[in-house]
Protein backbone atom coordinates (compact mmCIF):
# COMPACT_ATOMS: atom_id res chain seq x y z
CA UNK A 1 0.00 0.00 0.00
CA UNK A 2 1.18 3.52 -0.76
CA UNK A 3 0.58 5.97 2.05
CA UNK A 4 1.71 9.13 0.27
CA UNK A 5 0.34 11.40 -2.44
CA UNK A 6 2.18 13.38 -5.10
CA UNK A 7 5.00 15.57 -3.81
CA UNK A 8 5.10 19.34 -4.04
CA UNK A 9 7.86 21.77 -3.23
CA UNK A 10 7.78 23.19 0.29
CA UNK A 11 7.08 26.64 -1.20
CA UNK A 12 3.78 25.31 -2.55
CA UNK A 13 2.79 23.83 0.80
CA UNK A 14 3.57 27.14 2.50
CA UNK A 15 1.35 29.07 0.10
CA UNK A 16 -2.26 29.78 0.92
CA UNK A 17 -3.43 27.78 -2.07
CA UNK A 18 -2.11 24.39 -0.92
CA UNK A 19 -4.74 21.74 -0.27
CA UNK A 20 -3.43 19.70 2.63
CA UNK A 21 -4.20 16.01 3.00
CA UNK A 22 -7.03 14.84 5.22
CA UNK A 23 -4.93 14.44 8.37
CA UNK A 24 -2.63 17.32 7.43
CA UNK A 25 0.72 15.50 7.66
CA UNK A 26 3.60 16.05 5.28
CA UNK A 27 6.58 13.71 4.87
CA UNK A 28 10.09 14.28 3.59
CA UNK A 29 12.92 11.97 2.60
CA UNK A 30 15.02 10.76 5.53
CA UNK A 31 18.19 12.19 4.01
CA UNK A 32 16.89 15.78 4.15
CA UNK A 33 19.12 17.63 6.57
CA UNK A 34 18.27 21.21 5.63
CA UNK A 35 15.10 22.75 4.28
CA UNK A 36 14.73 25.16 1.42
CA UNK A 37 11.76 26.25 -0.67
CA UNK A 38 12.44 23.48 -3.21
CA UNK A 39 12.45 20.65 -0.65
CA UNK A 40 9.93 18.05 -1.79
CA UNK A 41 7.16 17.18 0.68
CA UNK A 42 4.73 14.30 0.24
CA UNK A 43 1.22 14.48 1.70
CA UNK A 44 -0.07 11.59 3.75
CA UNK A 45 -3.13 10.11 2.08
CA UNK A 46 -4.23 7.85 4.93
CA UNK A 47 -5.85 9.29 8.04
CA UNK A 48 -3.76 7.80 10.81
CA UNK A 49 -6.58 8.30 13.32
CA UNK A 50 -8.64 5.70 11.43
CA UNK A 51 -5.91 3.04 11.57
CA UNK A 52 -5.72 0.24 14.09
CA UNK A 53 -2.48 -0.04 16.06
CA UNK A 54 -1.28 -2.78 13.70
CA UNK A 55 -2.15 -0.76 10.60
CA UNK A 56 -0.40 2.29 12.04
CA UNK A 57 2.72 0.22 12.74
CA UNK A 58 2.55 -1.10 9.17
CA UNK A 59 2.35 2.47 7.83
CA UNK A 60 5.30 3.60 9.95
CA UNK A 61 7.31 0.60 8.76
CA UNK A 62 6.43 1.31 5.12
CA UNK A 63 7.45 4.96 5.46
CA UNK A 64 10.78 4.03 7.05
CA UNK A 65 11.54 1.28 4.51
CA UNK A 66 10.80 3.68 1.66
CA UNK A 67 13.02 6.44 3.02
CA UNK A 68 10.46 8.86 4.47
CA UNK A 69 10.05 10.60 7.81
CA UNK A 70 7.28 12.78 9.14
CA UNK A 71 7.86 16.49 8.71
CA UNK A 72 5.18 18.87 9.95
CA UNK A 73 1.43 18.98 9.77
CA UNK A 74 -0.86 21.71 8.52
CA UNK A 75 -1.68 22.95 12.04
CA UNK A 76 2.01 23.36 12.90
CA UNK A 77 2.72 25.30 9.71
CA UNK A 78 -0.30 27.52 10.36
CA UNK A 79 0.90 28.08 13.93
CA UNK A 80 4.36 29.12 12.68
CA UNK A 81 2.79 31.56 10.20
CA UNK A 82 0.40 32.94 12.85
CA UNK A 83 3.30 33.43 15.25
CA UNK A 84 5.12 35.46 12.58
CA UNK A 85 2.04 37.62 12.01
CA UNK A 86 1.90 38.34 15.74
CA UNK A 87 5.54 39.48 15.69
CA UNK A 88 5.64 41.19 12.28
CA UNK A 89 2.91 42.97 10.38
CA UNK A 90 3.90 41.02 7.25
CA UNK A 91 6.61 38.57 6.28
CA UNK A 92 8.41 37.31 3.20
CA UNK A 93 8.62 33.74 1.94
CA UNK A 94 12.24 33.68 3.09
CA UNK A 95 11.23 34.72 6.61
CA UNK A 96 8.51 32.06 6.71
CA UNK A 97 10.98 29.44 5.52
CA UNK A 98 13.43 30.48 8.24
CA UNK A 99 10.66 30.28 10.86
CA UNK A 100 9.52 26.84 9.62
CA UNK A 101 13.10 25.61 9.57
CA UNK A 102 13.63 26.88 13.14
CA UNK A 103 10.43 25.21 14.32
CA UNK A 104 11.37 21.93 12.63
CA UNK A 105 14.86 21.91 14.11
CA UNK A 106 14.02 23.24 17.59
CA UNK A 107 10.32 22.50 18.19
CA UNK A 108 9.94 26.16 19.12
CA UNK A 109 8.85 29.38 17.49
CA UNK A 110 11.49 31.76 16.22
CA UNK A 111 11.99 35.22 17.66
CA UNK A 112 11.39 37.78 14.91
CA UNK A 113 14.56 39.71 15.82
CA UNK A 114 16.65 36.76 14.62
CA UNK A 115 15.07 36.69 11.16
Amino acid sequence: MNYLGEPKKLAEWLSDSAAYPADGWLYIKTDVASLDLTTLCWPGIVESIELSNEEYDEMESWLEKNGFKSFLNNDEIEDVANNLVQQLSSYTDAQLLKAVRHYWENDAFIEAESI
